[in-house]
């Protein structure tokens, strides 16, 4: 017979398997018989009257007598009368007790020796109304390890047994043979049996070859069940580190009706498995199981019972893994009704349910249209490796009610999301990813699909759009992202702005109360109507004031998720204004071509706003150079200063006048080089502007560079320049101290166009 994968031995004509040893402080498993010390005054008394053997103490019993067994025996014996057997003294019974119908066996202590062909301590055979309580049970250390022992055995039809309140001391064998406290074998049906509050202890050096188990319970029936109503709650298995190999907690076969509730079955190798001999099935029905303990165990679950046949009544602490029970459908009473897969979970329930994942589970789920599903991963893990790990086409909530929320959905199916949606989806808890580079959870091209996030921790960033009102998106220390509430405020809710400035502008309105936001996803504004009565108020003159302006911060994507926050604009105007900071450019790195004209400029050091040439020219792009072709210069450009005021503008003349470019304030600047036809002052069709982001600094001296080896340089004069404009552009390409003053070269080629245009009027 094969028991969870481990070995056990086949019932004989007297069927008892073998299963569980234990020892623990006082147990019993060790004690040698030592009749002999006590026998000169008897071996059992019952009504007061001593006997010298125990069998002639049990058939002087009347019917409610005890039997009290006051020194050591070995002898076989039958209890075949409605009462008490008991012991006195440490008395030990070392052979095997057959009971009948109303015994009650209880404060006895028994350690099996293997003598005689003992292997069972008590046997009982086709009897009802039993009771064995309060036992110490054990194997002897002298016993004949080649046997396998039970404490308990049931058989021929036994019914209405309690075993309760016993303790079960077992060592681990070396060898092959296996130690079971509770010995069930059905057919005919043994039935109302219940086992309690028992203790198994388990001791030795070594995890063993034996199996070691507390009820092992075969209804031995094919087809049909040989065992019902069979009931083991709030017992206890505490197994050593290192010991629990071999070590089960009950394991069951052709049983219905079982209740395994309330115990702590720790360290072991597992708590409730299957069990069958060869030719009979291992399936179970009517299940119901839940509170127990398993901590340390490596299964939970591994029993086999129909659709439907195990239900969870309470979860278990420090759940092991369920080898064959999946997930569950909760009942209104709280409990849970368990199926072998998910999908048989998601089938049962008829209109709407709440389906509880059991394991993990690998094949991914499929909620069908018109049914309304809430999924509860409970902690643990849905995957997939061919699609989508969850498709909806009806109504779904994705939830974690572990402890820990550590429940997953996820995918590794190429083009695939952890949730795709084609109805109606809310996700509150779990850990989604999708493959790489998919949307990690999608809505679908359903015309009514929409997906709701409210919760849970996301591998990669989700659409925004998908979150609930009021949330947004929070990116976590490790990369991941998850669900906030959005909150905005102003860093400065009071503001003053100086009318000399000109008109106050949204973006330079934001910057002054420079607004805060914890999620990412939304974008804030000023409001243009109380922005537009500021700027008539500066038009007219008014150089004091405070007015109100109120900040929107607008979800991306959705038009009615929005935060707002109010600011007061004190209007003022300075009597001697800050000069305006001037914006320093530089070009470094290196050769900038465009096909006709080689400009060699020399590497730049610790420049303030210098700039990378290769990332001026990108792919193949001569952009940065489109103003030294044969019938183009650079004869205006827009300094587009962001978060500011205003564009600061100038022209070729402002260059000649001010020899720099001038801004409002320090920060990044988009300078905007246009490309315009010198002699229709247009922009040359095909020709896109250049654009490069600066950095404005306050005024003052230019920052020092280290000197730069020289670069030299060859210039040719384009087709169509005269050679004042060829001599013009010389010094830019002969700059000795490796740096091209943009401000500069752009003055000179401003020149060479006046120069050029006088030239024409002139040949006019």
């Amino acid at each position: 017979m094969t028991v969870a994968g481990l070995a056990a031995v086949a019932l004989a004509a007297t069927p008892f398997i073998a299963p569980m040893t234990a020892n623990a402080a006082g147990a019993n498993e060790g004690v040698v018989a030592s009749a002999a010390a006590r026998a000169a005054a008897g071996v059992a008394t019952v009504g007061g009257q001593s006997y010298n053997t125990l069998s002639a103490a049990l058939a002087a019993a009347k019917p409610g007598e005890t039997v009290t067994l006051t020194a050591d025996s070995s002898e076989t014996v039958r209890v075949e009368k409605k009462i008490t057997v008991t012991s006195a003294n440490g008395a030990v019974y070392s052979g095997t007790m057959s009971v009948h119908d109303g015994a009650t066996i209880t404060g006895m202590t028994f350690a099996l020796t293997g003598a005689n062909g003992a292997t069972t301590s008590v046997a009982v055979r086709g009897a009802g109304d039993v009771k064995i309580t309060n036992n110490v049970f054990g194997v002897a250390d002298n016993a004949d390890l080649s046997q396998s022992y039970n404490a308990i055995h049931l058989s021929q039809g036994s019914a209405r047994v309690v075993i309760e309140g016993n303790t079960f001391n077992f060592r681990t064998v070396t060898k092959n043979k296996d130690r079971v406290a509770v010995n069930i074998q059905g057919n005919p049906t043994i039935s109302n049996v219940t086992v309690t509050n028992n203790t198994l202890n388990v001791s030795g050096d070594d995890a063993g070859k034996g199996s070691i188990l507390l009820v092992e319970a075969f209804g031995n029936a094919n087809p049909g069940y040989g065992i019902t109503n069979l009931a083991v709650t709030d017992n206890k298995v505490a197994v050593p580190e290192g010991l629990g190999d071999n070590v089960q907690g009950v394991v069951v076969q052709g049983v219905q009706g079982l209740t395994f509730t309330g115990n702590t079955f720790t360290g072991m190798y597992q708590a409730l498995g299957n069990g069958a001999l060869p030719g009979q099935t291992s399936s179970n029905a009517d299940v119901t199981a839940g509170g127990n303990d398993f901590t340390g165990t490596n299964l939970g679950y591994n029993v086999n019972v129909p659709t439907g046949g195990l239900t969870i009544v309470e979860d278990d602490k420090a759940p092991a893994d369920r080898a064959t029970i999946v997930a569950g459908v909760r009942q209104d009473d709280g409990s849970v009704v368990a199926y072998r897969t998910l999908s048989a979970a998601i089938d049962s329930i008829k209109d709407n349910g709440t389906v509880v994942l059991l394991a993990d589970s690998t094949s991914g789920a499929v909620v069908p249209a018109g049914k309304t599903v809430t999924l509860d991963l409970d902690g643990f893990a849905l995957s997939s490796a061919a699609d989508h790990a969850v498709v909806n086409n009806g109504t779904l909530t994705i939830v974690d009610s572990s402890d820990a929320k550590s429940g997953k959905v996820t995918t590794t199916a190429t083009g695939k999301s952890a949730v795709f949606n084609q109805g109606t989806a809310t996700l509150e808890a779990g850990t989604f990813a999708g493959a790489e580079g998919a949307d990690v959870v999608a809505n679908g091209d359903a015309a009514d699909a929409k997906l709701t996030i409210k919760g849970g921790t996301f591998r990669a960033a989700p659409k925004v759009a998908y979150v609930v009102k009021g949330f947004g998106l929070l990116k976590n220390a490790d990369g991941t992202y998850g669900v906030a509430e959005a909150k905005l405020s102003l860093a400065n809710e009071k503001v003053s702005y100086d009318v000399a400035k000109g008109e106050l502008t949204g973006d330079a309105a934001v910057k002054l109360v420079d607004p805060k936001l914890n999620v990412e996803g939304y974008a804030v504004t000023a409001d243009k109507t109380q922005l537009e009565a500021i700027n008539q108020a500066i038009k007219d003159g008014k150089t004091e004031g405070d007015f109100t302006l109120t900040f929107t911060a607008a979800k991306d994507g959705v038009a009615d998720d929005t935060l707002t926050a109010e600011a007061t604009v004190t209007l003022t105007k300075q009597a001697n204004p800050q000069p305006a900071p001037e914006v320093r450019l530089s070009i470094s790195g290196r050769d900038v071509k465009d096909g006709r004209l080689t400009l060699k400029v020399g590497e730049t050091r610790d420049l303030v706003g210098s700039i990378d040439v290769k990332s001026l020219q990108g792919a193949g792009s001569a952009k940065a150079s489109e103003g030294f072709t044969a019938k183009t210069l650079w004869t205006s450009s827009d300094v587009k200063v962001a978060g500011f005021d205003k564009a600061a503008k100038f022209n070729d003349q402002d260059l000649q006048d001010t020899q720099r470019l001038v801004a409002i304030s320090p920060g990044k600047a988009t300078v905007t080089f246009a490309v315009l036809d010198p002699a229709t002052g247009e922009p040359v069709e095909g020709l896109a502007p250049a654009t490069l982001e600066v950095t404005v600094v306050s005024g003052g001296a230019a920052p020092k560079t280290e000197p730069a080896a020289k670069a030299q340089s060859t210039v040719k004069a384009p087709a169509g320049l005269t050679a004042a404009q060829t001599a013009v552009k010389q010094p830019l390409a002969r700059t000795g101290a490796g740096v091209a003053s943009v401000a500069m070269a752009m003055m000179l080629l401003a020149a060479a166009g006046a120069v050029f245009a006088i030239a024409r009027r002139r040949q006019a």
